[in-house]
């Protein structure tokens, strides 16, 4: 009996394990946007900041994720021309919690995406998808 709730012990102890900070990942961040509308809005205004004439129509989905240095959201978006995608990284290393990166990439050739590659000690490397493609960063 004592080596049953041991083992119940130990199990229910492995299961309430936190996992590291750079792995967590949250489906509601309002540090980014405080509901899905601002979402649409504020992909929009980096959309017409970069001289685009795309209209944004619809937020398909938002993640995140923490590293070392920042804080990421994923932003998948439908436009009038297609599906795209858009990085917001804040920089953890630097006071200024309101600095804001945007990461969107652009090319007539492919279908330009922003992509990621989270490597094993948290660092996020951001590229876009087609060699074609031009990274805009705002």
């Amino acid at each position: 009996m004592k080596t049953i709730l041991t083992a119940l012990l130990v199990t229910g102890l492995l299961a309430c394990k936190k996992e590291p900070p750079q792995a967590r990942g949250s489906e509601e961040r309002r540090e980014f946007f405080p509901d899905q509308k601002n979402a649409l809005q504020v992909v929009q205004e980096q959309l017409n900041a970069g001289g685009s004439h795309e209209k944004v129509t619809r937020i398909e989905s938002i993640s995140y994720i923490d590293s070392r240095k920042g804080s990421y959201a994923f932003v998948f978006y439908q436009t009038n021309l297609g599906e795209r995608n858009l990085v917001i990284k804040r920089d953890t290393e630097t006071t200024n919690t309101s600095a804001l990166s945007y990461y969107r990439c652009e090319g007539e050739d492919c279908q330009c995406k922003v992509t990621t590659v989270i490597g094993d000690l948290g660092d996020v490397d951001i590229k876009c998808s087609c060699s074609s493609c031009t990274m805009l960063v705002n």
